[in-house]
């Protein structure tokens, strides 16, 4: 069944929704008769040509199908749209025109309405006869009986392509505007993110604060897991972590990065971006980026293009991170950078705000704990400021409106409330107002140091007081003075003090120099004097003086001066004034009747106090003193110390009668300088006489000296005759008993030979100390006799000690050092060969006959040395320079061989004869080990060619 055939009893209307509508007309044949079946006929013709303009004109594709949805009829549109055959559009045919896509889904949708007798509504692709596809909208209706039953399916097929094509680029143009519409804002969300960041930069001005809080809003714009910044350490060479959020939160305050390595020190250095898509395999110095994080992005924070540091971001999962991650990024660095740099700018200006606040306070706190006066003027004198200080000198407080005045009006109200008023220079006269010190100072000139002006005046209390004034002017930029600054301090108590102390030192040096200084020609007159009188007199006296002179400086009533004697600590009173004649007489007798030792006191703490040079104040109305015999009514004694170096050598006691006093620290002061001077002035006495004792007693032993050895003179000559005599007797003797020996009818002693020998050996011995008292004779008058010549001190030292082994053939000798070899020196030989005679003599002496005695001889640079060791009982170390004395002889070291009978006088002689030659002598020795004694002599200037 198709469209181009109607039912025969009506007309049923498809509204345009595909419902079936009302019957359009139904015309019956009955009571009407045939012209009125022809009408009918008419316009139901009419009527179908409608129907077909319409359909045609909607270029819609009008369908039918048979009740059970198979196509029965021919479908003319659909034939010459699709291209199909009738045959090929039969039953099922229809499909194949359809797109092979949704051809399942058209007959699924087709059955479902055919056995639901309900609309049959779908779209698909339906190809054209040239083979393209269009889209259709597809909409089918049954047609029912008068029964209800299904009659046919009746359908339109609408091209929908355009529409489609219009609702896709529609949809597209939708889903553009919907991408672009989220695009922007997302870009506005990011936008926002950044002014966020600003604004964190504008809220939080700590730096510490801002970091925190731009790291937050960069990981919500970034969407990341990890952040951190990273700044540049003052010196420029290493990075450090000074925020983080996420995993590198726990290694952050160890992490140091230094510039060129590692992730963050590459991206400092090269001033770039960097993405590390696998930090496992890269070159981080953090172990935790490479161990929990799975991509990271950096870029440097630069301030004008200076790299302060660095800001990177991180996932724990794999990210590609993008251009415009890395863009966004950089933005938001350089917003950071721009807010850490203005974050330091304003943490600096808030530190030097703080300092200078903190300054300006603990300088007002300063300029109030100033113990001076300390004033500041504006450029025409008024008062910009005091301290406590200077407001109490000049007593402010009785006028409070004092300082608003101008300088004039000042001055002015002084000389109203002071009259007289006027400005005293040190020494009391009157200083012009010129010269004032505000005026030169506000004229330009600075006073300091000794340019100090002292003045004298009136405050505004009225009270009189002494001022040492200096200060200096204040200069603009443009060099004019803009001000000045004064300060004062009082010294009205201590110039009163200086001069009081002037005075009284004066008085003192005074009468030093009459007790020191005594004129020269008064000299001889004075040290015959003083050997003429006691010690005690002469103390006494001098310490009367002393006394007098303490008392009327220190205005106290009485002084006593003791003494110490060093060796035994007695107490020896040597002055007292200020008592009466009767209690004067009582109180000497009374030091007379008793004899007491520093050792002996009762309180050995004030001892220690009195040695340690301490003035000591004593108030004898209390313990312990108060229970002490009180006889002169002592109420407060002072006691200062007369030490000399280390030494208290005595005691100045002084007191105020029976008025209780207490003694300034100025007064203590001066009462120990006196004791001082008082010690040194009765030890200069007592050292005066001592020397001139001593002096005496040195000119008595020197002329005993004298005597002694013009007696040994004479007497080593007149012994010197009778020896020789006696020598050459021996000798004679003994020639003529050997001459009696050979002559075998001559019988003789066998003693005699022995008795000869020694009596020999001790004429040689007798000589031998006559030749040393007669050489140290003529070493005391300065005529020793000696001769330099050219010579060879190893021919001296071989002869000499070929010499002893003669002497002492039982005896060691052994020599030691370079004796084939010349050592040129230019010596009297004899000398040389007489002090090492002393030494070799000595050697054996004090060593046992076992043991050897060595000869050294040796060069030393540009000198000779000789010495003599042995191995007897050695030296103490006091001894080994007093055995070089005249007559000295070691105590405690006793002879081990030969006689011990000496003058000690042969090293005396032996170091005279090394000095004349510009030698040296010494020993070396240890107790118990032998000595070593040695000479050295310069080596003669060896000439070219010899």
């Amino acid at each position: 069944m198709n469209l181009e055939r109607a039912q025969e009893d009506e007309i049923t209307q498809i509204d345009t929704e595909g419902h079936t509508g009302a019957n359009v007309g139904v015309m019956r044949a009955n009571t009407s008769g045939s012209g009125v079946f022809d009408n009918a006929q008419e316009k139901l013709r009419q009527s179908e040509e409608r129907f077909h303009a319409l359909v045609k004109a909607t270029a819609q594709i009008a369908w039918t199908t048979a009740a059970n949805g198979l196509v029965e009829e021919d479908v003319p549109f659909w034939r010459s749209y699709t291209g199909q055959s009738e045959a090929e559009i039969k039953g099922w045919g229809w499909l194949d025109a359809i797109h092979p896509d949704d051809r399942e889904y058209t007959a699924s949708i087709w059955s479902d309405a055919v056995a639901t007798r309900n609309l049959y509504e779908t779209e698909y692709r339906l190809r054209r006869c040239d083979g393209v596809y269009h889209s259709f909208l597809v909409r089918g209706v049954p047609v029912s009986n008068e029964d209800g039953s299904i009659r046919e399916w009746i359908g339109f097929c609408t091209d929908i392509t355009e529409i489609k094509r219009v609702e896709e680029e529609r949809a597209q143009l939708l889903a553009r505007e919907q991408a672009a519409h989220a695009e922007a804002e997302a870009v506005t969300k990011r936008l926002q993110a950044l002014q966020d960041i600003t604004d964190t930069a504008l809220a939080h001005l700590t730096l510490d604060n801002l970091l925190h809080e731009m790291l937050f809003r960069v990981r919500e714009i970034m969407e990341v897991d990890n952040s951190a910044i990273l700044l540049i350490t003052e010196d420029g060479q290493y990075l450090t972590i000074h925020a983080a959020l996420g995993p590198e939160e726990e290694v952050a305050p160890g992490v140091r990065v230094p510039l060129g390595h590692g992730f963050a020190g590459r991206i400092a250095a090269r001033r770039e971006p960097l993405i590390v898509d696998d930090p496992s395999r890269a070159d981080i110095i953090t172990p935790l980026l490479r161990e929990k994080l799975r991509s990271l992005l950096g870029v440097p924070l630069l301030v004008d293009d200076r790299v302060i540091g660095v800001i990177h971001v991180g996932t724990l999962s794999p990210r590609q991170f993008t251009g415009e991650d890395v863009h966004l990024l950089q933005r938001a660095a350089d917003r950071i950078a721009l807010a850490v740099d203005h974050a330091r700018l304003y943490e600096a200006e808030q530190r030097a705000r703080t300092d200078a606040l903190a300054r300006a306070k603990q300088l007002e706190a300063t300029f109030e704990a100033i113990v001076d006066g300390v004033i500041v003027y504006d450029s025409e004198g008024r008062i910009q400021q005091m301290n406590s200080t200077a407001r109490e000198i000049l007593a402010i407080n009785s006028q409070p409106d004092y300082t608003r005045h101008l300088l004039d009006d000042r001055i002015s109200l002084l000389r109203e409330r002071l009259f007289p008023f006027e400005v005293l220079d040190e020494h009391g006269m009157p200083l012009p107002e010129e010269q004032w010190p505000v005026f030169r100072i506000l004229k330009g000139e600075m006073l300091k140091g000794t340019d100090a002006v002292d003045i004298r005046s009136r405050v505004l209390s009225g009270r009189e007081i002494q001022l040492s004034i200096t200060g200096s002017p204040v200069f603009g930029k443009n060099g004019d003075i803009v001000g000045a600054v004064t300060i004062m301090r009082d010294v009205t108590e201590r110039r009163q003090l200086e001069r009081r102390t002037h005075e009284a030192l004066k008085a003192l040096l005074a009468m030093a120099e009459a007790l020191v200084l005594v004129p020269d020609n008064a000299a001889e007159v004075q040290t015959q004097s003083l050997l003429a009188q006691k010690k005690t007199v002469v103390e006494s006296t001098v310490a009367r003086r002393l006394a007098e002179l303490t008392r009327d400086v220190l205005n106290c009533q009485r002084v006593g001066i003791t003494t110490i004697e060093s060796e035994t600590t007695i107490l020896r009173a040597v002055a007292i004034v200020g008592l009466s004649p009767e209690q004067e007489v009582q109180w000497w007798a009374e030091q007379q009747q008793q004899e007491s030792r520093l050792s002996d006191s009762r309180n050995p703490e004030l001892i220690s106090r009195l040695r340690a040079n301490e003035v000591l104040q004593l108030d004898m109305t209390q313990p312990p003193y108060n229970d002490q015999p009180n006889a002169y009514g002592l109420q407060t004694l002072l006691i200062a110390p007369m030490c000399v170096g280390d030494q208290l050598v005595g005691m100045l006691s002084l007191d105020h009668g029976g008025i209780k006093h207490e003694y300034t620290q100025e007064e203590m002061a001066l009462a120990g300088a006196v004791a001082k001077l008082a010690g040194f002035v009765i030890e200069r006495e007592r050292l005066l006489r001592e020397r001139e004792e001593a002096r005496a007693n040195e000119i008595a032993l020197r002329e005993s000296n004298r005597r002694m050895d013009e007696f040994l003179g004479i007497a080593c000559h007149e012994l010197k005759t009778p020896l020789a005599a006696i020598k050459g007797n021996v000798q004679l003797a003994g020639r003529r008993l050997q001459r009696l020996a050979g002559d075998q009818k001559t019988q003789s002693d066998q003693l005699l030979p022995d008795l000869l020998e020694n009596a020999n050996r001790q004429t040689d011995r007798l000589d031998r100390l006559v030749t040393d008292l007669l050489d140290v004779s003529r070493i005391q008058v300065g005529k020793l006799e000696m001769r330099s010549e050219a010579c060879d001190l190893a021919t001296i030292v071989q002869e000499t000690v070929q010499e002893q082994r003669m002497i002492n053939p039982r005896r060691s000798i052994l020599l030691e050092g370079p004796i084939e070899e010349p050592v040129p020196i230019r010596a009297d030989a004899d000398r040389i060969g007489q002090v090492i005679s002393n030494y070799l003599s000595n050697a054996l002496k004090y060593s046992s006959g076992e043991k050897a005695v060595t000869v050294s001889l040796a060069r030393e640079g540009p000198v000779a040395r000789v010495s003599v060791r042995d191995d007897g009982p050695g030296l103490p170390p006091a001894e080994r320079e007093r055995i070089w004395e005249r007559f000295h002889r070691a105590r405690g070291v006793e002879v081990q061989t030969g006689s011990g009978v000496g003058l000690g006088l042969g090293l005396y002689i032996s170091k005279t004869i090394i000095a004349w030659h510009g030698g040296h002598v010494g020993v070396e020795s240890t107790p118990g080990h032998g000595a070593t004694f040695w000479f050295t002599l310069p080596l003669a200037q060896q000439q070219p060619g010899s």
